[in-house]
């Protein structure tokens, strides 16, 4: 169907006719969404509805029309949802939850962002996803060709939009059209490649940039609380936690807030590693580089502490510079004879073997290349595992299947050629390839069943942005 071209001086009043809802007119939606993101920066409270999850607001041409609050009886998983519910009489406009933010991480990239919605009698329930440069929007879809109607249960949708460099920010959120109920839950953003097909619905006449400079918003670096169980504390949690810790995070002024927010995602995936149920929230503002993580009692509080301040454990399978097997790999007694042998090619690096004495381990130096085979990224999981021979523990680990493929053709073109595994920049073991193979693979050296698990759940929960220094710490008054 053909659609003249909007008349802007009427959209920009924000006016939004019966039969343009009645037969979901992209153009008057999409300009009433750009304006209540841009409305979003000055107010942060709700329109017209109680509680909206964390992090989101309620926006949209009735807003008040529309209860938009946590679900935490019909979710997807986890512990909640979120839902939107038609309460006035009149079925006029629609309510939408929202949220904005920089696209900073995604620009020259296509970006697919999923959701799973519920609907209950709905006339329309709908998944929107909205690119914004400095002059105009570079991309939107808002399901507006596939909307879901009436009653349905749980179903993914995916929206792909191509994020051009002139992005500024990105809107995204769910709304319902009309009468009727939906639930969202777990909202995903993903990178992908150009064989997943875009779904735009701006035509190039609607993409072209305007002439006047939109006025521009500071925004958050990230979307935050994509599955609605941020600040859902139940009553026992609540009185569970009994002591805190104040963290200040190593990062220049300049990078502050984003660091910052990388830093809390980090600390909350240990965390959840761990089994422990911490609440991590900024110390004030997020440029001031400080995060307090309120805690239940535990047996060993040194323990929780010391995974919480350690920012890296750096795992790499990386290419020994050696004569191959059967000669002995080739080691160095010191590091300067070491960088002589290595040149500008290869990497000098520690090697303490982990087969020797626990008493004094064997140091000496080894040359590896400078490009990893795989590293933690690449794993797919890492436990801890006693050894059969001893009370001693090893790391059993495996790869994702990219990473697995690599190391198959990688270890098939190097038969008795020497590999390392390395760990925060020292060998912990190194071997010879007597076939080809893919994993699984273990990392040795007289560990602990503590020392195994803690160096584990690191591995697995990855690094940390920046450097940690606990600055405070105390108990929590009831």
């Amino acid at each position: 169907m053909s659609r003249s071209k909007p008349d802007r001086s009427k959209l920009c009043r924000f006016q939004v006719f019966k039969h343009s809802l009645l037969k979901h007119e992209l153009m008057p939606i999409v300009l009433l969404l750009v304006a209540f993101g841009a409305m979003a920066h000055a107010s942060r409270s709700p329109v017209g509805t109680p509680d909206p999850p964390k992090g989101w607001f309620v926006a949209g041409s009735h807003p008040r029309n529309y209860e938009m609050t946590v679900d935490t009886t019909v979710k997807h998983s986890g512990k909640a949802s979120a839902h939107i519910k038609f309460m006035a009489t009149n079925a006029e406009g629609f309510g939408t939850l929202m949220q904005m933010f920089r696209a900073d991480d995604y620009r020259g990239k296509r970006v697919r962002m999923s959701a799973w919605i519920r609907s209950e009698d709905a006339d329309s329930a709908q998944l929107w996803f909205r690119l914004d440069g400095a002059k105009g929007m570079s991309g939107f879809d808002n399901m507006d060709n596939r909307a879901v109607k009436g009653t349905s249960d749980w179903k993914k949708y995916d929206l792909t939009l191509d994020v051009p460099a002139t992005t500024v920010n990105i809107g995204f959120g769910a709304m319902v059209i009309g009468k009727g109920q939906a639930w969202v839950d777990d909202f995903m953003f993903e990178v992908v490649g150009q064989d997943v097909p875009s779904t735009n619905l701006l035509t190039p006449e609607q993409m072209k940039e305007e002439q006047a400079p939109r006025q521009p918003h500071e925004f958050p670096q990230q979307p935050v609380n994509l599955n609605f169980e941020e600040g859902l504390v139940t009553r026992e949690e609540t009185n569970a936690r009994t002591w805190y810790v104040v963290l200040q995070v190593g990062a220049a002024d300049a990078q502050a807030q984003k660091v910052t927010e990388q830093t809390i995602a980090g600390i909350k995936k240990r965390l959840e590693a761990l089994g422990v149920a911490g609440d991590v929230v900024p110390q004030g503002e997020l440029n001031s580089a400080r995060i307090r993580v309120s805690l239940p009692d535990v047996a060993d509080r040194d323990r929780v502490q010391r995974l919480l301040t350690t920012a890296f454990a750096h795992l790499e399978l990386r290419a020994v510079v050696s004569p191959p097997s059967p000669a002995p790999v080739q080691t160095y007694g010191t590091i300067e004879e070491a960088k002589r042998a290595a040149g500008a090619n290869g990497e000098v690096i520690p090697y303490e073997n982990a087969y020797g004495s626990p008493e004094v381990l064997p140091r000496s130096f080894i040359i590896v290349e400078k490009t990893p085979i795989v590293s933690g990224p690449d794993l797919r999981s890492a436990e801890a595992q006693p050894l059969t021979a001893s009370s001693d523990y090893s790391i059993a680990l495996t790869l994702n299947q990219d990473a697995a493929q690599r190391m198959y053709d990688w270890t098939g073109s190097h038969l008795n050629n020497f590999i390392a595994v390395v760990l925060n920049g020292t060998a912990r073991s190194v071997a010879f390839v007597k076939s080809q193979f893919s994993g699984p693979f273990e990392i040795s050296g007289h560990f602990s069943k503590t020392e195994a698990e803690d160096l584990s759940l690191l591995v697995r929960s990855g690094d940390l942005p920046a450097s940690l220094k606990i600055i405070e710490e105390g108990q929590i008054r009831k």
